[in-house]
C-alpha cells in the first residue's frame, strides 16, 4: 500500500500514538479494552454501529 493513499485521519491517529509516552499508550489500550468489554468485545465496538 502506498503510504500517500491513506486518508488523512489514519496519518493523524499515528501521529498521536508516536508522541505518546508509553504508560499513555498503556492508559489508552486499557480504555479501549473496557469499552470493548462492555460491548461485547473489539469487533463490537469497532463495527457496532456498521451492523
Amino acid at each position: 500500500m502506498d503510504y500517500d493513499e491513506l486518508p488523512a485521519w489514519i496519518r493523524k491517529v499515528e501521529d498521536k500514538l508516536n508522541k505518546m509516552s508509553h504508560e499513555e499508550f498503556c492508559d489508552e489500550m486499557v480504555k479501549f479494552g473496557t469499552e470493548a468489554k462492555k460491548v461485547g468485545g473489539v469487533i463490537n465496538l469497532v463495527f457496532g454501529d456498521i451492523q
